[in-house]
């Protein structure tokens, strides 16, 4: 019983702290393309672009000053905390606090430095003060991205989703809310983002309630932690980098091949769905400690996490998906006339054609990271960002942002699938399940409502009126428990086989004793 137990908790601690980060990230992705909103509507689409470009270059830079900091806190912060060992584990979380606060230092004078080579090697000198006003506020975007990690690894989800994706986002579209319709700078939006970030880093560090063990570690258990950290993070550091390129190489390639309102357009409908990647790493977030104790179980319960942490996130992204694909006009209208264009449209659907691959995948780098296969993940990430990287060129500067969407969405299902493959012959499990057939079930049904209830409503906003029966069909579909068996206690048979009952022995001294 105790290990029955120990299987259900796992699987359900890993599905309960995915769904708390998707969550609260689906309130923060709102905030989030509430501000794309604003972007695009306060903002001329050339300097809308210019600032898309600028956040997705200092992206990359807060990947780097990281140092796979982030990464490799899943590793360690879960066992010291199970084995008691808080006097290393507050000595690595202070060490690696410090290290890399001063690294990000560097960086942002090393950004603001190159911003203008970078603006002419872009050949728009105007993106050079938006790259100024993000470097800034860099060191405190590195530590956002890393306490947020430290939360996580040390299942205090609650304060990774306050921080990350609720205070960080919240204050970004409060400020840009007021600040963009007075002074339509990108760097004034920049700015914004970076107090929010300063704010979000304060408030998580003090709800990671590390503050009283920090004050009695010594120098040198921090110096000594800090480094074990560091080496098993450096080659994660590489990961992640590659991770980022082949996430966003195509938006680079957009940005520095094509005008700067080409990138407005990509910028806005590559965002909207990234959708599938907050997914991911709101269940791989919640995976990552279930599977380092299911890892010391067996396949079968790391097979029960796995599936149950997809089938979360299959249920949550279906709709969206069937929302993209039958009516994407509604969605990229939001940005205004400008924007709705008809390679947009094509855009969106093979971008989150892609992005499903990624979902059905789920956490599988996830549990390659937590099992020791970091290599394996780097080469990974090394095929991800070759394959992106190689189609942009191709691609991008022939066919535009089609060929920028034709090169994430391939690299994304090609280098999933290859996940797929390596989790099955390693770790021995896989995502696929009967479970998933209802929420599939769900989704074609409420998509096939929808466009019906579309097409007879006469009215102007008829796609909306098509969203919204989808949307409430989907939730019916799912939410509606199924009918199951009733069960009867042990030994006491159902009441239909009581009405029909074998008739006795016969009494052998008859009818009348």
């Amino acid at each position: 019983m105790p290990v029955m137990a120990n299987r259900h908790e796992t699987k359900a601690s890993a599905a309960r702290g995915g769904t708390l980060l998707f969550l609260g990230s689906l309130v923060g992705r709102l905030m989030v393309y509430l501000a794309l909103i604003l972007l695009a509507r306060f903002l001329p689409a050339d300097e809308a672009g210019r600032f898309l470009l600028a956040l997705t270059l200092v992206q990359g830079v807060v990947v780097v000053a990281a140092f796979g900091v982030d990464q490799g806190l899943f590793h360690f912060a879960p066992t010291l905390k199970e084995t008691g060992q808080e006097t290393r584990l507050a000595g690595m979380l202070q060490g690696a606090t410090g290290w890399l606060l001063l690294c990000g230092a560097m960086v942002a004078a090393l950004l603001l430095g190159l911003a203008d080579s970078i603006a002419g090697l872009a050949g728009d000198p105007a993106l050079a003060p938006a790259l100024q006003a993000f470097a800034v506020f860099l060191p405190f975007l590195v530590l956002l991205r890393t306490q947020t990690a430290a939360c996580q690894a040390l299942s205090r989800v609650g304060a990774a989703v306050v921080t990350r994706n609720i205070v960080y986002p919240g204050l970004t579209f409060a400020g840009m809310a007021l600040l963009l319709p007075r002074w339509p700078v990108a760097g004034t939006a920049a700015m914004t983002m970076g107090a929010a970030a300063a704010v979000a880093a304060l408030v998580g560090w003090i709800l990671l309630e590390e503050r009283r063990s920090l004050l009695e570690v010594n120098l040198h258990e921090r110096v000594r932690e800090t480094r074990r950290l560091l080496r098993f993070s450096l080659p994660l550091m590489a990961t992640a980098l590659l991770g980022y390129l082949s996430l966003w190489a195509d938006s680079l390639l957009v940005g520095f091949y094509l005008p700067p309102e080409e990138m407005a357009l990509y910028g806005l409908v590559y965002r909207v769905s990234l959708f599938g990647v907050l997914l991911v790493e709101a269940f791989s977030g919640g995976l990552g400690p279930a599977a380092a104790r299911a890892l010391e179980m067996s396949p079968r319960d790391l097979q029960a996490v796995y599936v149950s942490t997809t089938r979360a996130g299959l249920t949550f992204f279906l709709p969206v998906l069937a929302a993209t694909l039958c009516f994407p006009e509604a969605i990229i209208g939001t940005f205004g006339t400008p924007y709705l264009r008809t390679d947009g449209v094509t855009v969106l659907r093979l971008l989150m054609a892609g992005q499903a691959v990624n979902v059905v995948a789920g956490g599988a780098g996830m549990l390659l990271v937590v099992a020791g296969y970091r290599w394996l993940s780097l080469a990974n990430g090394l095929a991800a960002a070759a394959l992106t990287i190689g189609l942009s060129f191709l691609l991008v500067p022939r066919f535009g942002i089609l060929g920028g969407a034709w090169s994430a969405a391939g690299a994304v299902a090609s280098v999933n699938i290859a996940r797929l493959v390596e989790v099955k012959r390693l770790l021995h499990v896989h995502p696929f399940s009967t479970r998933l057939f209802r929420p599939l079930l769900a989704a074609t049904l409420s998509a096939a409502f929808g466009l019906v209830a579309a097409a007879l409503v006469p009215l102007p906003g008829a796609d909306w009126v098509g969203l919204a029966l989808m949307a409430l069909t989907y939730a019916a579909l799912v939410l509606v428990p199924p009918r199951r068996a009733k069960s009867h206690p042990a030994g006491i048979p159902p009441r239909s086989e009581n009405k029909k009952r074998p008739p006795g022995p016969a009494d052998p001294r008859g009818p009348h004793g």
